[in-house]
C-alpha cells in the first residue's frame, strides 16, 4: 500500500471518525432516560465548547498526519 493510500484511509477515518460522533449524539436523544443537560447560557461555555470542539478537530487531525508521516518513511524505507 502506497504513502497516498495510507493518507486517504486516515482522513476518511477523521470523516467517518466525526460523523459517528454527531449520530451517536442525535440519537442519545431519542432515549428513553436520556436527561438534557441544562446550560446556564453564559459566554464562559460558548467558550470551552468552542475549545473543546476546536480541540478535537487539531487532535485528530495530528493523528491523521502522524499516520501520513509514519507511512511515507515506511515507502521510503522499502
Amino acid at each position: 500500500m502506497k504513502a497516498n493510500d495510507v493518507k486517504f484511509w486516515a482522513r476518511l477515518g477523521q470523516i467517518v471518525y466525526f460523523i459517528v460522533c454527531i449520530a451517536y449524539a442525535f440519537f442519545e436523544v431519542q432515549l428513553p432516560n436520556y436527561v438534557p443537560t441544562e446550560f446556564s447560557g453564559k459566554v464562559t461555555e460558548g467558550i470551552y465548547l468552542t475549545i473543546a470542539i476546536v480541540g478535537m478537530i487539531i487532535f485528530s487531525e495530528a493523528i491523521v498526519r502522524l499516520i501520513g508521516c509514519f507511512a511515507e518513511l515506511l515507502e521510503e524505507r522499502k
